[in-house]
């Protein structure tokens, strides 16, 4: 079972107990055909430590709610009221279940105010997001992880500095310290990640997502108000800010904003020219004899053959990535004649959950080693209260640099934020779901410099991520098995063929010098110079036969006569076959294209088939699903009937008829059955997030609205009518002018789709050292699954 340690700060209140249900999220096939390869369970438990500037009303605190989106799933946990350390209960909403399909998905999860006006949207919090293939599978992460709204330096310090006020309230951490004035908080998950096939798939899908790529990712949801609303919620959740699938870096302008973007640009320069000083400086120092002899033997051996220097330098590209994955780091001052100094062991939660030799069983097929759990480690307080205390240092010390300079005055203009509700923003061609105005007359100009750098930032923060490699492992390891495979390539071209060449181009070269040498002054010179004597001697008698003509202009003309003669011949002829040789061409390029295009179309067949398939065998399981629940026992709903109605509606119990033709409700109270004809139902909506009890569909005639007691069941008779209604009927209905869903595409996975989109983060979710722990152990789930 799930340990209940807690740390110092943690709530009380806060329920550990294992979940009473949990909700299965459902993704329809036709919106996510492929193949399931794992699950991720996610509890949300509690959250707080966020400064409440700008949050909840004048007179009560917020009224959170969580939102989870992973690969096109979507879950939304019940509000918690007026809280500002919201907790949920083992009873309340809060345990969902994800079924993925692509192993380099992103978990984002969201924090909200809940907004009671139907009109306004909810107002953000904080937003995390986690790579699912970065934590070990078979293990329990009870931690919590911080929250960002802006991705500004502040929010980034006060993440940093948060074991400061691990010994305060939740609902006052944010005041206890001047660092935690920008805090956006944190929210405490319990996340576990479990992979059908022992994490073969995930082990290999950096490499799979480099070379095959895979289908656009999208989120479904209901084409309503409140699927509206959600869908800008969603936005929030994988985007940020301001961000959207026609923009990412879309912001609000301000020239605070564009320095520290800059700053933050220079930074990770820095960062990256200060690791390989750090590291050469290391094998000079011999902190690591075993490093510093092997980088002397491959100076030496350099030396006497330059071919091996590529092959070195791919091994220590190895070793390094080797070294991030394990988790070992040297310290930042270390110099020539220093000892490192000693630092408190870094807590399993705060490393790498995968070795290089994990990821090498896992993709080999074999079973991986899960990471080991924490204990009581005492040193995880230690370790995060000095990385803590480092950066409050460093921001004293900056604070004091900047009193030095002469302040600047300069007046920051906000800018005016401009929501728009069109059902079809961020469909069109640039346009963004969200836009900024600004009163700075500098923005028009420095817009697109803060939007470009924001996308520079983004890239170089993935690049240092995946040299990291806690974030995301899985794209580590890849990229070292890469650099060993090409220093072992190198090495041997370097000592069984570089040799060989080498005599190949040598003997090449001699061959060519002779050749040119024979050419030049060969003896068969002798006999073509004799060869062009004797042609000028016949020349000139046939020139001299021609006595008629003293200046031998007749003769001269003839030739030229013939000359061209023979020349328009030899060009017509050449005409004739690069005619020739282009429709020959022009035909071939027709035929490979036919040919192209008939292997695309038969993919595209193949494809459509494969997914038509997994569309019919999805609606078949969810009819035999529902058909069950119904052999099981009565199903019992509320009808809405709709403001005319008076007085509180009769339950009903739901069913379908026997040859799954009918839809059947029936009041409790009344001998009367009524019967709708799956034919002449259409528009069958999606499962909503924020009102999982909701069924709604609609006839030529009527619209029907029924309100479930359990979550599960309106799943269930969601998904079989939306099976099981005809398709053709709900498109050429005259009243669905447009389709019941709507669609976000998910974040793209930079440097090529090679890594995972949390990368792109300023700050990566990742557990907080100083209250997360690790649990190796079997959760204690329900064994019924809940939706």
């Amino acid at each position: 079972s799930v340990s209940k340690k807690t740390s110092s700060s943690e709530d009380p209140a806060v329920d550990t107990d294992a979940s009473t249900s949990f909700h299965d999220v459902v993704v329809e096939a036709r919106h996510r055909p492929e193949a399931i390869v794992g699950e991720v369970t996610v509890e949300v438990l509690a959250a707080g430590g966020w400064s409440r500037a700008g949050l909840g009303d004048t007179f009560s605190s917020e009224d959170s709610f969580a939102l989870l989106v992973l690969d096109g799933g979507v879950a939304r946990t019940s509000a918690v009221k007026d809280s500002k350390a919201p907790v949920w209960a083992a009873s309340d909403r809060r345990a969902f279940r994800f079924a993925i399909a692509d192993p380099s998905a992103t978990l984002f999860v969201a924090l909200f105010d809940e907004d009671p006006d139907p009109l306004s949207t909810d107002d953000p919090i904080g937003r995390c997001a986690l790579a699912p293939r970065s934590l070990a599978p078979g293990a329990t992460y009870d931690a919590w992880f911080p929250l960002s709204l802006k991705a500004n330096e502040g929010e980034s310090v006060a993440t940093a500095t948060r074991a400061l006020v691990a010994k305060e309230a939740l609902a006052t951490a944010a005041a206890a310290n001047d660092l935690q004035k920008a805090s956006r908080g944190a929210a405490r998950l319990r996340v576990r990640v479990t992979w059908s096939d022992g994490g073969t798939a995930a082990a290999r899908s950096a490499a799979t997502d480099l070379f095959g790529g895979g289908p656009d990712r999208y989120v479904a949801l209901p084409n309503d108000k409140s699927g509206r609303v959600l869908r800008e919620n969603c936005r929030f959740a994988m985007y940020g800010e301001g961000g959207c699938p026609t923009n990412p870096s879309n912001e609000p302008f301000s020239t605070t904003r564009l320095g520290d973007h800059f700053g933050e640009l220079t930074r990770l320069v820095g960062a990256a020219a200060t690791r390989y000083k750090v590291r050469l400086v290391a094998l000079v120092a011999y902190v690591r004899p075993l490093r510093s002899l092997l980088a002397l033997a491959a100076w030496c051996t350099s030396c006497a053959a330059p071919a091996r220097v590529p092959g070195w330098l791919a091994l220590f590209a190895f070793l390094d990535l080797r070294d991030a994955l394990c988790g070992e780091r040297l310290p930042k001052d270390t110099s020539l004649g220093q000892v490192p100094p000693t630092r408190p062991r870094k807590p399993a939660v705060a490393r790498p959950q995968l070795t290089f030799g994990s990821w090498c069983k896992a993709a080999a097929g074999l079973s991986a080693s899960s990471v080991a759990a924490d204990d009581d480690n005492a040193d995880a307080d230690v370790y995060a209260r000095g990385l803590a205390r480092g950066i409050a240092t460093e921001v004293a010390l900056d604070k004091i640099r900047a009193k030095r300079v002469a302040p600047r005055t300069e007046v920051e203009v906000d800018d005016d934020e401009d929501d728009d509700d069109d059902d079809d923003v961020g469909d069109g061609p640039g346009k963004c779901m969200k836009s900024y105005s600004s009163m700075n007359p500098l923005a028009p100009f420095l817009r697109p410099v803060q939007h470009g750098l924001l996308g520079l930032v983004k890239f170089l923060r993935a690049v240092g991520g995946l040299f990291d490699g806690r974030d995301d492992p899985v794209a580590t390891a890849t990229l070292a098995a890469v650099c060993l495979w090409m220093s072992a390539c190198c090495f041997v071209y370097s000592e069984l063929l570089h040799g060989c060449l080498f005599w190949f181009v040598a003997w090449v070269q001699t061959i060519v010098a002779y050749s040119v040498g024979i050419l030049l002054f060969g003896p068969q010179n002798y006999f073509l110079a004799e060869r062009a004597r004797r042609a000028d001697a016949t020349k000139r008698a046939a020139l001299a036969a021609a006595a008629f003509d003293d200046k031998h202009l007749a003769a001269v003309k003839l030739q030229g006569w013939r000359k061209r003669c023979v020349a328009k011949v030899t060009d017509a002829k050449a005409a004739a076959e690069r005619t020739e040789a282009d429709a020959a061409a022009a035909a071939e390029a027709k035929e490979a294209e036919a040919e192209e295009a008939e292997a695309e179309a038969e993919r595209r067949a193949e494809v459509a088939k494969r997914r038509t398939e997994a569309v019919a065998a999805a609606d078949a399981k969810a009819v035999e699903q529902l058909a069950e629940r119904l052999a099981a026992g009565a199903v019992v709903a509320t009808r809405d009937e709709g403001s005319l109605s008076f007085g509180a509606a009769p339950p009903c119990e739901l069913s379908l008829s026997d040859d799954h033709s009918k839809f059947l409700f029936q009041a409790k109270g009344s001998s009367k059955e009524k019967k709708i004809k799956l034919v002449k139902i259409h528009g069958v909506k999606p499962i909503d997030p924020r009102k999982p009890k909701v069924l709604k569909f609609s006839t030529e005639s009527k619209s029907f609205k029924f309100e479930f007691t359990d979550a599960a069941d309106c799943a269930l008779f969601v998904r079989a009518l939306r099976a099981l209604a005809p398709e053709d009927t709900a498109l050429a209905s005259k009243k669905l002018k447009k389709k019941d869903f709507l669609r976000l595409a998910v974040p793209s996975k930079p440097v090529g789709g090679f890594l995972a989109s949390s990368l792109s983060e300023r700050d990566p979710a990742w557990p907080e050292a100083h209250r997360s722990r690790v649990v190796v152990d079997d959760v204690a789930t329900p064994k019924d699954k809940t939706a």
